[in-house]
């Protein structure tokens, strides 16, 4: 690595993460700064040389994507730990008893969500302490701030960083979490077959059937048809008169503010 890329990772190592557009200015800031000549494209190569210098140390630059806003990010991921129990330099025991259970419960959920109040809940659930539910709401707000968790309508899903930082730890503890069939990364929103296990990532259904009017399952051993709209990845409308799962996500998260 040369001086540029050591000054693009000590950026890395203080934001933890960072947006696509902050990479790419971070890059350029970079390559300015020690050699005077950029180019944006040149950024793809710029974080493989960066990824071969750290990987001795088992660190990686990832990229990763909001399930949820589909917003890019890149995220500098410590591959040597694996176990949730890596952020206790952030968090005090009680704060990461709570984000655990606040995973398990966003985990095994029907829609990879959880209500802001069932989530202050939780609080009173821990073993053997104590946490008030300001205690509670300050630390989501850490955690949100950190892109460990986001908010949509209310409700929290789990943000880019733990779906990329803790997939070994949330594959390994929960039955319930399931890959995309098609990018083979953890998959907390997306799309179902009807007929078999297959998941897919929103993003990677509309970009597996773009232009399909009639999609089916991408198993070849299933084929069955696929019950939701495809997006053009264009932004024009769904192809089908199925609901989009802009729609579907807003009415599951509608309900659960009228449950409350």
């Amino acid at each position: 690595m040369q001086n540029a890329h050591r000054l693009f990772l000590q950026t890395f190592m203080y934001h933890g993460i960072m947006k696509g557009k902050e990479v790419k200015d971070s890059h350029k800031r970079a390559v300015e700064h020690f050699e005077g000549t950029y180019n944006e494209t040149d950024l793809v190569h710029f974080v493989k040389t960066v990824n071969d210098g750290i990987r001795p140390f088992h660190l990686e630059i990832k990229k990763a994507m909001d399930e949820v806003t589909e917003s890019h990010f890149y995220i500098l991921v410590n591959k040597a730990e694996t176990s949730i129990t890596r952020q206790s330099s952030d968090f005090n025991v009680n704060q990461l008893e709570l984000f655990k259970k606040l995973i398990s419960a966003v985990v095994e959920s029907d829609d990879g969500l959880i209500s802001s109040t069932d989530a202050l809940n939780l609080s009173g659930q821990l073993e053997g302490v104590k946490m008030s539910k300001k205690d509670a709401a300050k630390l989501f707000e850490s955690l949100k701030q950190k892109k460990w968790i986001n908010e949509v309508d209310g409700s929290y899903y789990l943000g880019p960083r733990s779906v990329t930082e803790l997939e070994f730890y949330i594959l390994e503890e929960y039955e319930a979490a399931t890959k995309c069939h098609l990018c083979q990364k953890l998959c907390l929103h997306g799309q179902n077959c009807d007929q078999c296990d297959v998941r897919l990532h929103n993003f990677c259904a509309a970009r597996c059937f773009r232009g399909s009017r009639n999609a089916v399952c991408p198993r070849e051993e299933c084929r069955a048809m696929w019950r939701y709209a495809v997006r053009n990845m264009d932004g024009d409308e769904p192809t089908s008169t199925s609901q989009t799962d802009s729609q579907q996500l807003s009415q599951k998260t509608a309900k659960r503010s009228r449950r409350q």
